[in-house]
C-alpha cells in the first residue's frame, strides 16, 4: 500500500491496476504498514486513504484458511512469512483478489492474485 502513496513508478502501476475497482485493505496490512518508519506526510495520506477503505479483519474462517495454507506450504517447503499467510487466510475466506507486489503470494494455491512488476 505504501507503494501506492509514494509518487513512484511503482505507485502509477499500482494504482492503474487498481483502476475503477473498490480497493480494500486487510487488518494485518494495516499492522504492517504502521510498523514501519514511514515519513510523517505519507503517514497522513495513508491515514486519510485507510478511513475510505473498507478492512477485512482476521476472524474464525479467516484463521481455518491461514492454517490451512500454512500447513500446506509447510509440507511443500515453501513457507512464507506469516503475516502473508494471514493476509491470504483473510483474502481466501472473503473471495478476494489481491494486488501485490510481492511473489510469495503466488505460492498460494487457490489465491486470487495478481503480482505487479
Amino acid at each position: 500500500m505504501i507503494d501506492a502513496i509514494d509518487g513512484s513508478t511503482r505507485s502509477k502501476r499500482a494504482l492503474d491496476a487498481i483502476g475503477e475497482e473498490l480497493a480494500a485493505t486487510t487488518s494485518i496490512t494495516i499492522h504492517e504498514l504502521f510498523c514501519a518508519d514511514i515519513p510523517e506526510k505519507e503517514r497522513f495520506i495513508l491515514n486519510s486513504l485507510l478511513e475510505r477503505m473498507k478492512v477485512f479483519d482476521y476472524d474464525l474462517a479467516s484463521a481455518q484458511e491461514s492454517s490451512s495454507i500454512q500447513r500446506e506450504l509447510k509440507m511443500q517447503g515453501r513457507m512464507i512469512n506469516v503475516f502473508d499467510v494471514l493476509i491470504a487466510g483473510i483474502c481466501k475466506a472473503n473471495d478476494l483478489k489481491i494486488l501485490t507486489f510481492d511473489k510469495d503470494f503466488s505460492k498460494v494455491k487457490g489465491l486470487k492474485c495478481q503480482i505487479l512488476t
